[in-house]
């Protein structure tokens, strides 16, 4: 009996030996120069310019204070289209195989300088995260290499079943609402709740207005305008949605109404991301429901005021 204890012992430590080496990984250069830990190693083909990659990334300073975590929402999925610096991360992955694992050192100093190409546009470097004369780190799991073909189908199948349950969501949300289609049948969908004065606003006007934008199941992802501080627009400028500016010309001053748009007439199959966090404001096929009210209509810039 104390033999088996002294063997599952030495199978414990043996076990706890193998995973604190796989974890400490295998330091290597290449040469460039180019420092990287490799965790794991597999045979197969480095992914090369041109390949669409699947990778879980996560990148921090020297400190481990993370700055960017995939693992948290979806992989990234990007074609490798071009190295921008020698020692990129980018430059990186043509060193790993589909399953490999990795940290790669980064020079901040060569960061700082690639995301502030211009002098002039510059700010102090001590001010940012790429402190000089440091790394950041770029842990990198690479899942999965597809070349072109593979990747395409792979996107149409992700795309399709998206785009489906886009409409299927907004058929639902549609039925039982007072809501009408626009004449160009499905740019846009309204309801007016309370009418105002005046003519129908048009091409080159300033409108003013507040609005609320929500997402189909009530969550707000957007809020802005109140009548000292309004929402400000020259209708024919395209400086806001194609359908906000096809719709408005219905409308007035004074009115309140709702607007539900398709992701086809809002950010489609993009989505609107946050660069700073990674995370997406608006994601890729999402039917947009926006409450507004027309404050003012105007031949020249004013703060509409009530």
């Amino acid at each position: 009996m104390k033999s088996m204890k002294i063997i599952n012992l030495f199978l414990i430590l043996s076990l706890a030996i193998v995973v604190l080496s796989c974890k400490k990984g295998k330091e290597l250069k290449t040469e460039s120069g180019f420092k990287y830990r490799l965790y794991t190693e597999n045979t197969g083909e480095k992914a090369k310019l041109g390949d669409y990659i699947i990778i879980e990334l996560v990148y921090k300073t020297e400190n481990d204070s993370v700055l960017f975590d995939s693992r948290k929402k979806v992989p990234l999925r990007f074609k490798l289209e071009n190295i921008p610096f020698p020692g990129s991360y980018e430059d990186g992955l043509t060193n790993l195989s589909e399953g490999d694992s990795a940290t790669f050192y980064v020079s901040a100093d060569s960061l700082y300088k690639h995301y502030y190409p211009a002098e002039s546009d510059r700010v102090d470097q001590e001010k940012t995260v790429f402190k000089p004369k440091s790394f950041l780190l770029f842990d990198v799991k690479l899942l999965e290499i597809q070349d072109y073909v593979e990747a395409e189908q792979d996107q149409m199948i992700k795309l399709s079943k998206a785009e489906k349950l886009e409409k299927e969501n907004l058929k639902t949300f549609l039925s039982g609402r007072e809501f009408i289609a626009s004449e160009d049948s499905g740019l846009y969908f309204y309801h007016l709740i309370k009418k105002g004065v005046g003519n129908n606003i048009s091409k080159g006007k300033f409108v003013s207005l507040k609005y609320t934008g929500k997402f189909l199941d009530g969550k707000v992802f957007d809020n802005f305008g109140t009548p000292e501080r309004p929402f400000v627009f020259r209708v024919g400028e395209n400086k806001v949605l194609k359908a906000w500016e096809d719709a408005i010309t219905n409308f007035r001053q004074g009115d309140q109404l709702e607007l539900v748009i398709p992701s086809t007439n809002a950010y489609a199959e993009q989505g609107l991301l946050d660069v700073k966090s990674g995370d997406y404001i608006i994601p890729p096929f999402t039917s947009l429901w926006y409450e507004m009210e027309i404050l003012q209509v105007t031949d020249t810039l004013k703060i509409a005021k009530k």
